[in-house]
């Protein structure tokens, strides 16, 4: 079955926003990204909860963080050990929904979009359904 062009589009978009949060997290002096984040409010030398300088609100969860940036838009990873963010179709569709709320993306067309930008390089397959940045 062909990727719906709507679920491409979407998780090209989270990823783009995902590329973006770590370029403004870079910036931050301490946190230099959402792995250093996550690490740096686990070992209590930052809040669990906060705002960046641009903004944006961070909730450290588990082994993840998620970052809502000044427009709503909610961005949710899970941080692997070797540091990578790690996302699956609900959160991209979570996300989808943040930046609209009448999106109505099914996960089965989130999870073969995912797949297929898997295939082309754009993404990497962690394990089924959980894709990272390339």
């Amino acid at each position: 079955m062909p990727a719906d062009p709507a679920a491409v589009r979407a998780v090209r978009r989270f990823v783009s926003e995902l590329n973006e949060v770590r370029r403004r997290l870079a910036t931050v002096p301490g946190a230099g990204g959402v792995a250093e984040l996550v690490r740096a409010a686990t070992s209590r030398q930052v809040p669990r909860t906060g705002q960046l300088p641009d903004g944006s609100e961070y909730d450290v969860h588990g082994i993840g963080c998620l970052i809502v940036t000044p427009d709503g838009h909610e961005i949710d990873v899970d941080v692997e050990e070797d540091g990578s963010a790690t996302f699956n179709p609900w959160r991209i569709r979570t996300f989808a929904r943040s930046v609209d709320p009448d999106t109505a993306l099914e996960l089965s067309d989130l999870a073969v979009a995912c797949e297929a930008l898997a295939g082309a390089g754009e993404l990497r397959a962690l394990r089924p359904d959980w894709y990272a940045t390339t």
